[in-house]
C-alpha cells in the first residue's frame, strides 16, 4: 500500500501522487482508494487479480496520504471464511526451485523482447476481465456480510 503525500516540508498534509506515479511505467497494476473501505476491498481484489495465472502482475493499492491513511473511519470486514472463499489458494505456476534456477528481473535477452511486449496487451485484458469478475464477486460477498451482520444484531 502506498499512502501518497506531498514531498513538501514535514507536517505538510497535502496530497499528491508522485510516490505512486514514479513507478507508473513498471507495468504494475495500480488502483487508488478514496476511503478505508475501498483500501481494504482493493487489497482483496489486488490479490485475486494479481495472482490470477492469466495476469501474474504486482498490484499497488494507493490512497491519499493523511486524508485516507491517517484519519480513523469505520470499515466493514468480512469474516475469515468469506475471505477464504473469495481468494483461491495461491499456487504460482513458476515457483522458484534451486534444482532448476531461473533469472527474474528487468533484464531480458533481446531475442525475447518482442515476444514479451506482444503479450502485454493480453495480460492487461486478462487483468481487466478478472477485475470485473472480482468486483462482482466482492460485492456479493459484502452483501452477504451485511445481511449476516443485520441478523446478528
Amino acid at each position: 500500500m502506498i499512502a501518497d503525500r506531498t514531498l513538501d516540508p514535514p507536517g505538510d498534509f497535502g496530497s499528491e501522487h508522485t510516490d505512486a506515479l514514479s513507478t507508473r511505467d513498471m507495468g504494475w497494476l495500480m488502483g487508488w482508494s478514496c476511503d478505508a473501505q475501498e483500501a481494504f476491498d482493493n487489497h482483496l481484489m489486488g490479490y485475486r487479480i494479481g495472482e490470477d495465472p492469466r495476469v501474474l502482475l504486482p498490484q499497488m493499492v494507493c490512497q491519499d496520504g493523511f486524508f485516507v491513511s491517517h484519519i480513523t473511519t469505520e470499515c466493514e470486514l468480512p469474516d475469515a471464511g468469506q475471505v477464504k472463499e473469495f481468494l483461491p489458494p495461491y499456487k504460482h505456476p513458476y515457483p522458484l526451485d534451486p534444482r532448476h534456477p531461473v533469472s527474474h528481473g528487468p533484464q531480458i535477452m533481446r531475442s525475447r523482447v518482442r515476444r514479451c511486449s506482444s503479450n502485454a496487451p493480453a495480460r492487461s485484458k486478462a487483468a481487466w476481465r478478472s477485475s470485473k469478475t472480482c468486483t462482482t464477486s466482492l460485492r456479493a460477498s459484502s452483501a452477504v456480510a451485511t445481511t449476516r451482520g443485520s441478523r446478528n444484531s
